[in-house]
């Protein structure tokens, strides 16, 4: 196991939350080389964050309850399913800005999480990422996931010819079948780092 894994000074996570063009790359479907790294960023911050609210001794309801009261609707729920990696890309990097100044407000405060800098930061420089219009879900009918899934099986980073006939043969925008084979290498990704470590402890 990589032996950096939940040390804060490994990880400069600020170099990604105030780049805006990560951000504007993730709402515009735009997925390369780069964004896989983001991907990447974003997985492994899951795995920070976790060990940092452990050590804080704080619950997932607790870091909950502690954002509503600045105006952030951040279930229990969706916490668990964000350290589970269970969210969509676009909303792991949106909801990791505002865990990540969580984690900077509440480790830079010595006396009292509840201090003003931390409302200003939190509202100041997330809350207009946060509240993002959701986009409509695309529900992939059974022929189409068959023949994603078929397509995936022959190669996992289809040409761009290839995602333009696959576009028009199922009447699905490219970009939505970016963010699938994307999403589809990620889990597989997970998947295998997942065995990797059980192997490990085995």
């Amino acid at each position: 196991m990589n032996q950096n894994y939940g040390n804060p000074n490994f990880y400069q996570w600020s170099d990604l939350c105030d780049d805006s063009s990560i951000q504007g790359m993730l709402d515009d479907h735009v997925f390369t080389e780069q964004s896989e790294h983001v991907n990447d960023k974003i997985f492994r911050f899951t795995y920070y964050f976790r060990c940092e609210r452990n050590k804080l001794g704080l619950t997932q309801s607790a870091v909950s309850s502690m954002l509503e009261k600045y105006g952030f609707t951040v279930s229990q729920t969706t916490i668990c399913r964000f350290e589970s990696q269970k969210l969509s890309l676009s909303s792991m990097a949106k909801l990791m800005d505002i865990l990540n100044y969580f984690l900077v407000a509440i480790t830079s405060s010595q006396d009292c999480p509840q201090r003003d800098y931390f409302e200003l930061s939190m509202k100041c420089r997330v809350v207009e990422k946060y509240n993002y219009k959701r986009r409509k879900r695309t529900c992939f009918t059974e022929d189409a996931k068959e023949y994603l899934h078929k397509l995936y099986r022959n190669c996992q980073k289809p040409s761009n010819l290839e995602m333009t006939r696959a576009s028009h043969y199922l009447g699905i925008q490219i970009d939505i079948l970016r963010v699938w084979f994307c999403n589809r290498r990620q889990k597989d990704k997970k998947k295998r780092h997942d065995q990797h470590r059980g192997d490990f402890y085995n």
